[in-house]
């Protein structure tokens, strides 16, 4: 994120009183109309609150937090794709399509796993879904935490699917329990598009899990 907020202020006109700033060693200033915004939901927020503020606008190809779609407060901000209400809404009808009611949910830290989730959860009680297992990834603790999440998804195995709300950056753990469906047949994956084309190879899973 500090990436990406960096970057943002390239795009910021400058001061009035520093009109030679390119001689001072200062950040370049590109003068643009419009940003296209990066893959990260959490990022785009982030740098399209900065450029609200300068009446900028910013166009989403791929960023679908559903916190975007406040206009009131990200006026300059437009996308390209729907947003995750409609993600979240299509993973519980594939749950009830399949009878799938009790079931477990993974969501990576950040607005737009929490964001996601919370969606996904709320449409899951008004449906009448009951979740065995909830738990959000913990990068800080790497393979360790992808280990826990595992052996809690086979604890509870009465669960018939795991809904994933996760970047394509948790995809090792995304993997990971998508392998673990091919060990534990009573297990059923039904992830977000973050996921989509993102993969590990079965040597990789395979090592991880040992």
């Amino acid at each position: 994120m500090q990436v990406a907020l960096a970057r943002t202020l390239n795009f910021l006109p400058p001061a009035p009183c520093c009109g030679n700033c390119s001689a001072t060693g200062a950040a370049p200033y590109y003068d643009v109309v419009g940003v296209v915004s990066g893959s990260n939901s959490g990022n785009t927020i982030a740098a399209a609150e900065i450029l609200n503020l300068f009446h900028i606008p910013m166009v989403g190809a791929v960023s679908t937090s559903e916190i975007l779609s406040n206009k009131a407060k990200y006026k300059y901000f437009l996308r390209v794709v729907p947003s995750d209400l409609y993600q979240a809404q299509a993973i519980i009808d594939i749950l009830l399509h399949f009878n799938w009611t009790y079931i477990s949910a993974i969501n990576s830290p950040g607005s737009y796993g929490e964001t996601g989730i919370k969606t996904v959860k709320a449409l899951a009680d008004q449906n009448g879904i009951c979740i065995a297992y909830a738990r959000e990834v913990n990068r800080a603790r790497g393979d360790a935490d992808y280990d826990d999440i595992v052996r809690n998804l086979i604890f509870n195995r009465e669960a018939k699917a795991v809904v994933l709300f996760v970047q394509s950056t948790d995809g090792r753990g995304a993997a990971t329990i998508v392998f673990i469906n091919s060990l534990y047949s009573c297990l059923r994956c039904s992830g977000n598009d973050k996921l989509r084309g993102k993969s590990q190879t079965r040597k990789e899973i395979l090592k991880h899990l040992h």
